[in-house]
């Protein structure tokens, strides 16, 4: 064991002690030892030499060693590092309380308590302050650096809000002013262009809807009305190729409409004509038949007498009244109405055929028809057969040249 102490001129003194740490462990034991050790060491070696522990090295100040030959300090060359154990034991305990300048340690069980380190200064508030701003602008550039991560691939939205929390890290960082104006601008577009989406898509769903209202009420033929969805398409969006088409097929059904109605009208038209002129053709058919049945009793009551009268000739001084339309004169003589003359005269030789001839009365006139062999003549002048020949009152007509008679009308 090695015993240091620190000598009266400040020199430091170092003894090797064997013998030393050997007459420790012999005076005291346990505790005791442990307490004494470093006591022993700040005994100065004049002390130890005057109470003979041992000589001083020459030269040195360190204790002696025993010497080699020393081999029990109960030998005679150990004499002077030999001492009683008792009183070995007490010089020591004296020697330490008189360095501590307390009360000798015989009595002292309890180790004394460790001491209280010496905590160094703790660093003052400016300091504390820029240590503080130092952690503050690092985390902010850890923040700015997400934020310029997130500039290339985050939407606008989650770029405002990582540059919001920059800008309350460090407000006045140009980087931080002009990454929150590029988010705030591309949030801005952003907008407007999902506003714009918005109402385009909003339109185009009005536009929609209004051309199915158009299309229906064109079906229906309610072509104002459909006309009218039309404008407002058109008024959305005035390049509609569809609205106008459907503005087309509108003016196209307003032409058709106008041609029906033309021709409703003009059916109508005709139809009163036709329903007019069925009514006066009715009543004239009616009149015409009433005429018809009433000319006959008319005529005779206002058309003017006819009479023959044989002047000379067969039958000579003979008068006959024409009463019908149609007055027949020949040979024949015949019950049948058809085969009946009205006016017979029948010679020996036979000149007068069987129907000679007849006067006929058309529209207030008479006529003379000849159907004979022999002829018959009108003034005398022949009559051609089968030619009708007018005749008027006092006109005379020969038989055959067998009968003369007057034509008298009255």
């Amino acid at each position: 064991m090695t015993v240091e102490r620190q000598a009266e001129g400040g020199a430091s003194l170092r003894s090797s002690s064997p013998a030393a740490a050997s007459i420790a462990r012999a005076a005291v034991p346990g505790t005791a030892v442990r307490h004494l050790l470093p006591l022993a060491a700040q005994m100065s070696a004049q002390s130890l030499a005057v109470l003979h522990l041992g000589p001083l090295a020459p030269g040195t100040g360190l204790l002696a060693p025993p010497p080699a030959r020393c081999v029990s300090l109960h030998s005679a060359a150990c004499a002077p590092f030999a001492l009683p154990s008792l009183f070995r034991a007490a010089l020591l305990l004296a020697l330490a309380c008189s360095v501590l300048g307390a009360r000798p340690l015989t009595a002292q069980k309890n180790p004394p308590p460790p001491a209280v380190p010496v905590q160094p200064p703790g660093p003052t508030p400016a300091q504390i302050a820029a240590q503080a701003d130092s952690i503050r602008a690092a985390e902010a550039s850890q923040v700015i650096a997400r934020c310029q991560i997130r500039d290339g691939v985050d939407p606008p939205n989650i770029r405002v809000r990582c540059w919001e929390a920059a800008r309350m890290g460090a407000p006045t960082d140009p980087r931080v002013v002009d990454g929150m104006l590029d988010a705030q601008r591309a949030l801005d577009a952003a907008e407007k262009t999902a506003s714009t989406q918005a109402q385009t898509k909003a339109s185009r769903d009005s536009i929609e809807m209004l051309l199915a209202r158009a299309r229906a009420d064109l079906s229906r033929g309610s072509l104002d009305q459909a006309d009218q969805w039309v404008t407002d398409i058109l008024a959305k969006d005035a390049t509609n190729e569809r609205a106008l088409a459907l503005r087309g097929q509108v003016s196209t059904a307003r032409v058709w409409q106008s041609r029906k109605e033309q021709l409703k009208v003009l059916a109508g038209v005709v139809l009163m004509v036709s329903v007019g002129v069925g009514l006066l053709a009715k009543r004239l058919f009616a009149k015409r038949a009433a005429a018809r049945e009433a000319a006959p009793a008319t005529a005779a009551a206002t058309a003017r007498k006819v009479a023959i009268k044989i002047v000379d000739g067969v039958g000579r001084g003979r008068m006959y009244t024409v009463e019908s339309d149609v007055f027949r004169i020949g040979a024949a003589e015949s019950e049948k109405k058809e085969e009946k003359n009205d006016l017979v005269l029948s010679d020996s030789k036979g000149l007068v055929s069987r129907f000679h001839c007849a006067l006929l009365r058309r529209d207030k006139k008479w006529i003379l028809v000849d159907s004979s062999l022999n002829g018959t003549r009108l003034n005398d002048k022949p009559v051609a057969r089968g030619e009708p020949h007018t005749v008027r009152d006092g006109d005379e007509i020969t038989i055959a040249g067998v009968s003369r008679m007057t034509f008298l009308s009255f």
